[in-house]
């Protein structure tokens, strides 16, 4: 059974709507109404041109800004990092030459050391090797030929430290002229009581002789010492 409502309803709803006329209109408002919408759409699209092209515009000028700025901060941020490699570089390179130079410098003070320590060496050798020459030459003038050979010794390995070669030349002549006018028992005297070890001095002076300039004299000083040791031992086989 239908509801009361849609069974009274429809029918006074049909009817009124049957007898309900829309209205046409004319022709031309319907072409006013066309080209008010044509204009509507033109003026929206010159809008839309014109916003795009202001768009496009400001992109134009704003882009290369953009770029522009964003170069710039890559430019310092690239130079910054130059800066500071280099300068850790600059820094490395004077730490380095600083090092050197200290090194260098050390070197040079050490040698300077060195050398001077070598010179004062000398200089005192050379004092001694003075003193113990002068006292060689007064002993030969008293005869005193065993004191005369101990000085003359000690001033020839002197003045060889000194690198005097023409007095260690003359000590030499004097130490064999002396040596040739003793006695065994001068000789053991020297060895044992003065502790000159005269073949080992001699030795030494033959070691350092550069080129071989004195060895004839040192060759002649040992042969006199041999002499007089051999001579006194047959003199004393002799008298057994």
């Amino acid at each position: 059974m239908k509801p009361l409502l849609q069974t009274v309803a429809k029918p006074i709803i049909d009817t009124i709507a049957k007898q309900v006329v829309v209205p046409q209109k004319p022709e031309s408002e319907t072409l006013e109404i066309l080209s008010k919408v044509n204009e509507f759409y033109d003026s929206s699209w010159n809008k839309l041109l014109y916003v795009l092209g202001s768009a496009f515009a400001i992109l134009a000028i704003v882009v290369p800004i953009v770029i522009q700025y964003i170069q710039n901060k890559a430019i310092e941020a690239s130079e910054k990092e130059l800066e500071t490699k280099s300068n850790l570089k600059i820094d490395q390179i004077k730490k380095d030459l600083e090092e050197e130079l200290e090194k260098k410098l050390d070197s040079k003070i050490l040698e300077f050391k060195k050398d001077l320590e070598t010179k004062i060496k000398k200089i005192d050798a050379n004092t001694n090797a003075s003193a113990f020459h002068m006292q060689g030459n007064d002993c030969l003038q008293k005869e005193n030929y065993k004191e005369a050979v101990r000085d003359y010794c000690s001033a020839s390995t002197n003045y060889q430290v000194a690198g005097d070669l023409v007095n260690l030349k003359a000590t030499l002549s004097g130490f064999l002229y002396c040596v040739e006018l003793l006695n065994k028992s001068d000789i053991t005297y020297l060895e044992n009581i003065e502790s000159l070890k005269l073949f080992e001095i001699l030795d030494q002076i033959e070691k350092e002789d550069i080129g071989g300039a004195f060895l004839r004299d040192i060759r002649k000083i040992r042969a006199a010492i041999y002499k007089i040791i051999n001579s006194e031992e047959k003199q004393e086989e002799n008298i057994d």
